[in-house]
């Protein structure tokens, strides 16, 4: 039997390709079984994808690349639920059916909700760090927030008692208009003192960050973030509208005056920074991310970034009351003007500061977990009972 050299020799090299494609094939699945995504489905229809799920305590905890998240039961949908909380799900499930139109809304006389009342749960968050806008058409419930807990939107009926104003600062506003929304943690009774964060965003509507409300019941801290101080509005009305729902919150709650402190996003960043220097008596801490100011243009970098009219008394106030952590990502379009600030600003000056530059954390990243290590920060050497 006479044998082909040059066949058999093209039928080893296939062989070997064929055996090469097998190798790659499998170590390719390996890696996906090793990184594999974990969806979870969200109450109101998105899915969320994570590196890594656990179950601790009550709720979820994501593994994102840039730190964890938590998710509760109820931001979950209910087939998620009942796979991760399944001691919270009846084992029987009614079957829906259908319902009639709602009846139109009759109007009725205003009147005090029960003190158990719970506030309207907006099923809109997204999966991104920030929660979609809110719809525009939902009131804020005129009710006393010292009797609630949770997530709620309130209009305030009376404007506070300013002891400080600012010239660039507006702070006339008709409160009973004016919309925030506020998050309380459970173990919050008024008998001692928390923190408080207030929140401005690049957007006219916001809730609180994903994760934010461990951090906040783990800190004893409470959240307001005015709504309708988008970038498109005055400098003058965002800082003061930030200011006016701080002083409100003092006024209504019990509120350690050491612990307050204002944080922002991108354009919000900015703004916060502004309250801290426009108020440097009121404000503790400051925490802008991905976007901040300083009073004078900086020399680092040649960046006149964030320049505002000052007073060499605010500034020294700013300097010996206030600490600032400055958040930045390895990929943030604005990382350079975030260091440009930090080093030729802050650091340079001798500022209380700290800069926290995230590694493979785009613009916008500002998860539970660095905003942990930011109040960390910004509470060293503070006792919190």
């Amino acid at each position: 039997m006479r044998i082909d050299n040059q066949k058999l020799k093209t039928v080893r090299v296939k062989g070997a390709l064929q055996g090469m494609l097998m190798t790659v094939l499998f170590v390719f699945m390996l890696e996906s079984v090793s990184f594999a995504e974990v969806s979870v489905k969200l109450s109101n229809g998105n899915t969320m994808k994570f590196q890594a799920v656990l179950v601790k305590t009550g709720r979820l905890e994501c593994q994102l690349p840039e730190g964890l998240i938590y998710l509760t039961p109820d931001q979950l949908s209910p087939q998620e639920k009942a796979r991760y909380f399944p001691e919270l799900s009846s084992t029987t499930q009614p079957v829906a059916k259908p319902q009639p139109p709602a009846p139109a809304p009759v109007s009725m006389p205003a009147s005090n909700p029960p003190e158990k009342a719970k506030p309207t749960q907006i099923n809109n968050p997204d999966p991104s760090p920030y929660r979609s806008p809110l719809l525009e058409g939902t009131p804020a419930k005129a009710v006393a927030p010292i009797k609630q807990s949770g997530g709620f939107f309130y209009s305030f009926s009376q404007p506070p008692k300013i002891h400080r104003t600012n010239p660039d600062v507006d702070y006339s506003f008709q409160m009973e208009k004016e919309k925030f929304y506020i998050y309380v943690p459970k173990n919050y009774d008024g008998t001692k003192p928390f923190g408080l964060v207030a929140f401005i965003n690049s957007r006219d509507a916001v809730e609180i960050p994903w994760g934010w409300d461990a951090v906040m019941g783990e800190r004893n801290l409470i959240f307001i973030a005015a709504q309708n101080v988008g970038d498109q509005d005055a400098e003058g009305r965002r800082v003061g509208l930030t200011v006016v729902g701080i002083l409100k919150m003092m006024e209504d709650y019990k509120i350690d005056p050491a612990r307050v402190y204002v944080a922002g996003h991108s354009e919000g960043g900015r703004m916060a920074a502004r309250v801290a220097f426009q108020h440097p008596e009121l404000i503790r801490g400051c925490i802008p991310c991905s976007g901040a100011e300083f009073y004078k243009a900086v020399k680092w970098g040649g960046s006149g970034y964030g320049v505002f009219s000052h007073s060499p008394d605010m500034v020294g106030a700013a300097k010996r009351n206030i600490r600032f952590a400055l958040i930045t990502g390895e990929t943030d379009i604005h990382r350079d003007e975030i260091l440009d600030l930090y080093y030729g600003g802050f650091a340079k000056d001798g500022f209380q500061a700290k800069l926290f530059d995230v590694p493979n954390s785009p613009q916008g990243t500002f998860s539970a977990n660095v905003l942990g290590h930011a109040i960390e920060f910004l509470e060293s050497g503070k006792k919190i009972e």
